[in-house]
């Protein structure tokens, strides 16, 4: 999987490249800067009316060149060379369901190690009924080893779900590699122990920064 590095680099060596007053003809190169511009925080405003091609011209307010969409209501569209993605709430929605889905097999199984009486790994108080009973991840937390993972692999929520599917309520991860990945990552930065429901919601809740 491309991060959003990689993306913008190979497209703006391209933008350097292109010639001045030039319509992009090429489709590797239309669907380069398609796949950059697609992470523009303005891209529903900006493509909203479709466009017809990619043209690069001199900018007179500016007093630069810029890459142009000439949209179908032949409107020339400016976009900029270089933006900060912004994800939505429902791609970080989606993305956050996917991966919970990927280790809740492993959250599953630890719960099956419960016996009644066994102690709290907060308070050391007993946990007398399954339904009081939560899986906590200690050390790290779910948020933190998500943010820790797109920090290490340099994406973000958009480049991840662009991999997500959603069948009926269910979000899945639909690139094995990544879900693998991610599942190794968790195991190996993070530990699972008993809480009791009550001291396991009294944490405070990691800060998603992504």
């Amino acid at each position: 999987m491309e991060n959003f590095k990689e993306i913008k680099d190979k497209a703006n060596i391209l933008i350097d490249e292109l010639p001045l007053n030039e319509i992009v003809k090429d489709k590797d190169k239309i669907k380069s800067l398609l796949k950059y511009y697609k992470y523009h925080p303005a891209f529903e405003d900006k493509f909203h009316n479709g466009f017809n091609y990619f043209i690069k011209k001199k900018n007179a307010e500016w007093n630069n060149t810029c890459i142009y969409i000439l949209d179908s209501q032949n409107n020339y569209i400016a976009l900029s060379k270089n933006f900060v993605p912004t994800s939505t709430d429902k791609e970080k929605e989606g993305c956050l369901k996917a991966l919970r889905e990927l280790i809740d097999p492993i959250i599953k199984d630890k719960r099956k190690q419960f016996y009644k009486g066994m102690l709290c790994e907060i308070s050391g108080e007993p946990i007398n009924e399954a339904i009081d009973l939560h899986i906590d991840h200690h050390n790290l937390d779910f948020i933190e080893i998500v943010n820790k993972y797109f920090e290490l692999k340099k994406i973000s929520y958009k480049n991840l779900f662009d991999y997500c599917k959603k069948e009926n309520t269910k979000w899945n991860i639909t690139h094995e590699g990544i879900s693998k990945d991610f599942i190794k990552f968790h195991n190996e930065n993070t530990t699972l122990r008993f809480t009791l429901k009550s001291e396991n919601l009294k944490k405070p809740k990691a800060k998603n920064n992504q």
